[in-house]
């Protein structure tokens, strides 16, 4: 078996050139850039969203490749994550609940033949910023992560990276 080094694969993503970053999420319905975990999620509505018209759209502009923003600064996942509820689960408004746009998102990139990414916002200090959604008074900072995560944060981002690379490849 052949081990491919980091410079080699760097390379490799080099020589794609040009591709689609999608920074689509809780934030996409709020005002906000960034999410602070305590958005109704009533508000994630996407009346129409069609991963594979991303695709298609990226497909004719000869893009390579497409990155999906899966978590970001409020915490909300866009797949099932079985580690937390704070996501696609919650979003009744989307697939009554029961929607993975992680999935749709793979899957309109694997018929196109583009390569798929994932960017997984790591905690941080998100919140007290003027282009972050204000969190409640009182209520503690989740730097990123879901609720759970709080006492756990780096074994419960790894856990979810598993579940990722895992579940979609």
């Amino acid at each position: 078996m052949q081990t491919v080094t980091q410079a080699e694969r760097q390379r490799e993503f080099l020589s794609w050139k040009f591709g689609l970053f999608l920074h689509f999420g809780m934030s996409t319905f709020t005002g906000y850039d960034w999410s602070s975990g305590y958005e109704d999620p009533a508000l994630f509505r996407p009346a129409r969203l069609d991963c594979g018209q991303w695709a298609d759209a990226a497909a004719a502009a000869g893009m390579k490749y497409m990155v999906l923003t899966v978590k970001h600064t409020g915490g909300w996942c866009l797949w099932p994550s079985r580690l937390t509820r704070h996501g696609v689960q919650q979003f009744v408004n989307f697939r009554n609940g029961s929607g993975d746009i992680v999935r749709e998102f793979i899957e309109a990139c694997r018929s196109r033949k583009l390569k798929a990414g994932f960017y997984y916002c790591s905690p941080g200090a998100y919140g007290g910023v003027p282009y972050a959604h204000p969190r409640p008074p009182g209520t503690p900072m989740l730097h990123g992560m879901p609720p759970e995560a709080r006492d756990r944060m780096p074994d419960f981002m790894h856990e979810q990276l598993r579940e990722l690379l895992t579940w979609y490849g």
